[in-house]
């Protein structure tokens, strides 16, 4: 059984990495995540993507998420897909704000 146990406290001052933190060992090839502005002030075209790498963390239960560059004021959302060694897949997402 899976548990994801971290994401960004919201609102946040922008986040130089995003680390995601979970109960068992993540396949890195079949996991992933993706980042994507949802809203931001004057910002006619949302949502859209964010460029960023996504790693594996320090530890084989971390994902850590990278954005190429600083994150600027606005509502952001994490959809991260994680496997692990027995192969199940869960998929999931969560919001923050950047201030």
């Amino acid at each position: 059984h899976w548990n994801k146990v971290s994401e960004p406290a919201a609102p946040t001052a922008a986040p130089s990495k995003i680390e995601l933190h979970f109960s068992e060992n993540l396949t890195t090839q079949f996991s992933g995540a993706k980042l994507i502005m949802t809203d931001m002030p004057g910002m006619p075209n949302s949502p859209m993507g964010v460029k960023a790498a996504v790693a594996a963390g320090g530890d084989p239960k971390t994902m850590v998420i990278t954005p190429a560059a600083p994150l600027t004021t606005g509502t952001y959302k994490v959809e991260w897909r994680a496997v692990s060694s027995d192969t199940h897949p869960i998929t999931g997402n969560f919001s923050f704000k950047v201030k």
